[in-house]
C-alpha cells in the first residue's frame, strides 16, 4: 500500500487543494487533507459528503489536478447519502475496519489485501532516522584576469618625397638675329614655382594580437559523511493475570 512519504516522491505537486477528478473527467471535488495512507476529497460537484480515496487510487496528476482510477458510473452509488461508505470511512481509515475493493474492480488493485488490518490488531509504528545528503553550490575561489597597460617607444623610418629646385641658363637655339619676343616683352612679372616636400602624420588604431581564454572543468569526489540517527526498538512487557499468580 503506497504511504504518503512515497507518494510525495512521485507527487511532490500534490497537496491540500489540489483538484480531484475521475477517469471520465468529472470534477470530484478538491482534496482537503492529506494522512499517512490516504487523502480526503472535500464536499464537491460530484459528491455530497467528504470521502477518502487511498493513495493508489491516483492514476495522474496535471495541470494542479490529480486523477484517480474510477469513471463515473463507479462512483454513481457514492451519491446516495445511504451509501454504506459514508458511515465506515472513519473505521475503516482508523484501522478498525478491513477495507477492500468490490469483486469487479479488484483487478485494479491488486496489491489491496497485502497491507489490511484485522479486526482488533493495534499498530504500533516503530521509527527510525534516515540521513539524508543534500547538496548546495557554494563559492569555492575565483580566478581574476587583470589588463594592466603599459607604454613603449616604437621607431621606424619612413621614406618621403622632398623637392628641390635647380636653376639653369639654357641659350636658345635659332637664327643669328635671335627669336622673335611674344608680346608681353618688357612688362614686369613674378613666376611663382611651387616646391612641395610630403609630411608624416602618425595616428594610432588598436588591434587584436591575442587573447585569454578560460575554461572551468568539474571534477567529481565522494566525500564521506556521518551524523548519528535515533532508532525506536519495541519491548514488550506482559502484565497478566496468570504472571501476577506466579509471582505470589
Amino acid at each position: 500500500m503506497l504511504l504518503k512519504n512515497d507518494f510525495a516522491r512521485n507527487y511532490a505537486n500534490v497537496k491540500e487543494g489540489t483538484g480531484v477528478r475521475c477517469r471520465d473527467g468529472e470534477k470530484l471535488g478538491k482534496i482537503s487533507a492529506m494522512n499517512n495512507d490516504y487523502f480526503v476529497v472535500h464536499k464537491g460537484i460530484f459528491f455530497g459528503e467528504d470521502f477518502a480515496f487511498r493513495y493508489d487510487d491516483i492514476v495522474d496528476s496535471n495541470d494542479g489536478e490529480v486523477t484517480v482510477n474510477a469513471y463515473k458510473t463507479d462512483l454513481v452509488e457514492w451519491r446516495d447519502q445511504d451509501y454504506p461508505g459514508w458511515s465506515h470511512v472513519a473505521d475503516i481509515n482508523e484501522g478498525r475496519l478491513n477495507p477492500s475493493p468490490r469483486e469487479e474492480f479488484r483487478d485494479r488493485y491488486p496489491d489491496w489485501d497485502k497491507g489490511t488490518v484485522k479486526t482488533d490488531e493495534i499498530r504500533v509504528p516503530v521509527v527510525e532516522e534516515k540521513l539524508e545528503a543534500q547538496k548546495t553550490s557554494r563559492q569555492a575561489g575565483e580566478v581574476r584576469l587583470r589588463k594592466i597597460v603599459h607604454t613603449e617607444l616604437k621607431h621606424f623610418t619612413v621614406p618621403v618625397m622632398k623637392e628641390k629646385v635647380n636653376v639653369e641658363r639654357v641659350p636658345v637655339a635659332g637664327t643669328s638675329e635671335g627669336t622673335p619676343a611674344g608680346s608681353d616683352t618688357f612688362q614686369e612679372k613674378t613666376v611663382a614655382v611651387p616646391i612641395m616636400e610630403e609630411e608624416v602624420t602618425v595616428t594610432k588604431r588598436p588591434v587584436v594580437k591575442e587573447e585569454v581564454r578560460v575554461q572551468k572543468n568539474r571534477t567529481e569526489e565522494h566525500r564521506d559523511i556521518s551524523d548519528k540517527v535515533r532508532k525506536e526498538e519495541v519491548q514488550i512487557d506482559e502484565d497478566t493475570t496468570e504472571k501476577r499468580r506466579n509471582r505470589v
